[in-house]
């Protein structure tokens, strides 16, 4: 057919040709001779054996202890093809159909034929009816510790985020989401290591979550993190979230733990503004903050930072008989002050922040440091479009929740990936772009002997990397020697 489709165009007349070629058609017939299965994802099989090689693997054989005796397939078998579906850009289970389609994809973990949408389904419910959340967040805490680094400082990140519902979940309550409007949702809180971008804690939770009474549960599963990650070297760690999560008892928390410096934003409440109307504050040294790290301003710190006035103040209450909380201040001019203002209580010509922290350092630099920690929300956007964090796996909220926190382990997975296998250039990648130029690429899968190969275009931008990737897994995957 598609022969006759080709002679049919070149047997019309120069005259038609030329109509239908000045028209946009391009006689470039698609033919369908090649008998070797095609795959849209080159990469998977890498994705696969460095969730082997990284240990993934055996934490979830040691830590999941779901009794599953599936008639065709195991417990691991049904984990690795959830985890590796998330982690090659398929994260609704909804569409597994597209990897039976794909043979790379069984290939790659050794299988005849992988499981259907319904068998994941079910085996999600029973994961979830074994109380599988609590296991996958203790896996998460400790694969996420074997690929963070030791260092003098621990930077840790915490954010809780809204996601909007579409269908008929469970769990799913009005709340606000970040654009200001009420919608049913559900809530994930995720804490994570900055540098790195591995998530060390996290959980789903019904509607618009309070994150005050969740502080203390991850805080501590980041501090259990740290021990594991240092060892028995006494490490500083630094703990920035945000305001949502402020409380006195919070505080209270995180000040009584051996060196932790913790960063956390307070609620403006009339009392704290009357207090920060009144003090003295000083201009922006960031200038020479930057010059003397050696570098110049970024266009943000150019435009805004560079407004910002600080002070600082021993917070006091007598209903509480706190004395010694220290709360850093930054203001900054209105861009205009023309506008009619609501609240009586409030300067304005000047926007206010206040933070209570232990910094050292002087109000501004404890600022700039809590603005750093920002790669937080980076970590839950890449979560969202690249391994599907804003998809629901059914309506029961614990399948959801299982689901989730699997999701939360294929993002880590590439992480690792990018930070132990892949070149520098696609270390700082982020999850879709990492998915959709290193893993998304077209192959051919032909037999060579007893076994198979893939076969890719060889002068494809990331041939080099995916050469040298191999390699890297495969040495990752050897026995230590000693």
């Amino acid at each position: 057919m598609t022969a006759n489709v080709a002679q049919q165009f070149r047997d019309l007349s120069q005259s038609k040709q030329q109509t239908l070629r000045e028209q946009g058609y391009v006689n470039v017939p698609l033919e369908f001779s090649s008998s070797e299965p095609m795959t849209g994802h080159a990469g998977a099989v890498m994705v696969s054996n460095y969730y082997m090689a990284s240990g993934l693997a055996k934490l979830l054989d040691e830590n999941v202890s779901l009794d599953y005796h599936g008639w065709r397939y195991s417990k691991d078998q049904l984990m690795h093809q959830l985890i590796q579906m998330c982690a090659c850009g398929v994260g609704c289970v909804d569409r597994a159909e597209q990897m039976q389609g794909d043979p790379v994809f069984r290939h790659a973990r050794g299988m005849d034929n992988d499981s259907c949408a319904q068998n994941l389904r079910r085996f999600q419910q029973r994961l979830a009816e074994a109380d599988g959340a609590k296991d996958l967040q203790d896996t998460l805490t400790a694969y996420g510790s074997d690929l963070v680094p030791v260092s003098d400082t621990l930077r840790f990140v915490m954010d809780l985020s809204t996601q909007q519902s579409w269908g008929h979940q469970e769990g799913v309550k009005s709340g606000r989401l970040g654009d200001g409007r009420f919608r049913n949702c559900c809530s994930w809180l995720v804490g994570g290591e900055a540098t790195t971008q591995q998530v060390l804690t996290a959980d789903f939770y019904p509607g618009g979550a309070n994150g005050r009474p969740l502080f203390s549960e991850h805080v501590d599963r980041l501090m259990q993190a740290a021990r594991q990650i240092s060892g028995s070297r006494e490490v500083l760690v630094e703990v920035r979230c945000d305001g949502g999560f402020f409380s006195w008892d919070n505080v209270d928390h995180v000040k009584n733990m051996d060196h932790v410096q913790y960063l956390m934003p307070m609620d403006m409440q009339p009392g704290t503004l009357n207090r920060v109307q009144g003090l003295s504050y000083e201009p922006s040294r960031l200038a020479e903050i930057a010059a003397r790290e050696g570098r110049k301003l970024t266009h943000t710190e150019k435009t805004k930072k560079i407004h910002y006035e600080y002070a600082e103040f021993i917070y006091t209450s007598k209903s509480s008989n706190r004395t010694d909380d220290r709360v850093v201040v930054r203001r900054r001019p209105k861009p205009s002050v023309d506008e009619p203002q609501k609240l009586l209580f409030w300067n304005p010509k000047y926007e206010f922040s206040a933070m209570t922290t232990n910094h050292p350092g002087t109000p501004e630099e404890a600022w700039l440091a809590y603005d750093k920690g920002g790669i937080v929300e980076q970590i839950i956007e890449n979560g969202k479009q690249g391994c599907g964090w804003a998809w629901f796996a059914a309506n029961s909220f614990e399948v959801n929740r299982v689901s989730f926190l699997l999701k939360v382990l294929a993002q880590n997975l590439l992480r690792g990936l990018q930070q132990q296998v892949l070149d520098r250039c696609c270390s700082r990648l982020q999850i879709d772009t990492l998915i959709r130029d290193v893993i998304q690429i077209p192959a051919r899968l032909v037999r060579r002997g007893r076994g198979w190969v893939m076969k890719a275009f060889c002068d494809h931008p990331m041939a080099r990397v995916l050469r040298r990737a191999q390699l890297e897994v495969l040495t990752l995957a050897l026995p230590d020697p000693g």
